[in-house]
């Protein structure tokens, strides 16, 4: 799936006094790393802001926009696992102080979905003294139903699987901002270093943040939200856009080239 992400070029940042955005179209990839090569050919690494979590959410959206809802529901599922982790990590680090001992423990539970909800249960509850908001035993059984036995779900469906995992996670999420705010701002630096690895320290190299649904960097007025029915929609018109300029383009060059063809020789 490509996204649009904006590039900041250091080198002429540094030239110029004045960072420029350059837009480029990119394939997702795990990492959030991406490399670009600005108009002057210097090249340089942007990495985006966003959790895996946030990610894995605006990749579900496109999928229900694409038609693909089974794999929807797995997209949304995976989202709110990724989202399960990053709060156990927020939350262990308001209390420890570190990140060793998550990154210690999260590697025994790593590889199990069901350890992985159980962790997180019971360090929320630990830390709020409440139990969390989970998925309904419903939707769990649909998730499972659709990852592990292959059934084919309606748009509809989806859409309303979806609708619990945001409910859930944006839930959550306010709490984690209203408590660990200190913490989520630190984990999203560890996350960028830990994604960038050796490239770290490369001088050539910026960060960018996408909007969605479901962002730990910013918070919008519950009165303001959208719900995932208009961001589907607005995706869908985004795309519609998108497409008529790609047609626009390709009739203008196409009547350039039919002038070119015509005009007379005057040699």
């Amino acid at each position: 799936m490509k996204i649009s992400i904006g590039n900041i070029c250091t080198t002429c940042a540094r030239h110029t006094g004045h960072p420029q955005v350059e837009f480029s179209e990119v394939e997702f990839n795990d990492s959030g790393v991406y490399e670009y090569e600005c108009k002057k050919g210097h090249h340089g690494l942007t990495v985006l802001q966003q959790h895996k979590f946030e990610v894995l959410f605006e990749i579900a959206i496109n999928a229900i926009v694409d038609g693909y809802y089974r794999e929807a529901i797995s997209a949304f599922a995976a989202s709110l696992e990724r989202f399960y982790e990053f709060a156990i990590r927020t939350l262990m680090l308001k209390t420890t102080g570190s990140d060793v001992q998550f990154k210690a423990a999260w590697k025994e539970v790593q590889k199990q979905s069901e350890r992985q909800l159980g962790a997180f249960i019971f360090t929320w509850t630990q830390h709020y003294k409440v139990l969390p908001l989970i998925l309904s035993t419903n939707q769990s059984g649909l998730r499972n139903d659709a990852i592990h036995k292959g059934k084919i779900v309606t748009k509809e469906v989806a859409i309303l699987f979806g609708d619990e995992v945001l409910q859930i996670a944006t839930a959550n999420l306010d709490k984690l901002k209203e408590t660990c705010a200190d913490e989520i701002s630190q984990i999203s630096v560890l996350t960028m270093r830990e994604n960038l690895g050796k490239d770290c320290d490369r001088a050539e190299r910026a960060s960018f943040t996408r909007g969605g649904l479901l962002s730990a960097s910013h918070t919008v007025a519950k009165e303001y939200r959208r719900t995932l029915a208009e961001e589907i929609k607005t995706m869908q018109g985004l795309r519609e856009i998108n497409a008529m300029i790609a047609v626009d383009q390709k009739v203008q060059e196409r009547l350039n080239s039919l002038r070119l063809s015509s005009s007379p020789d005057m040699t």
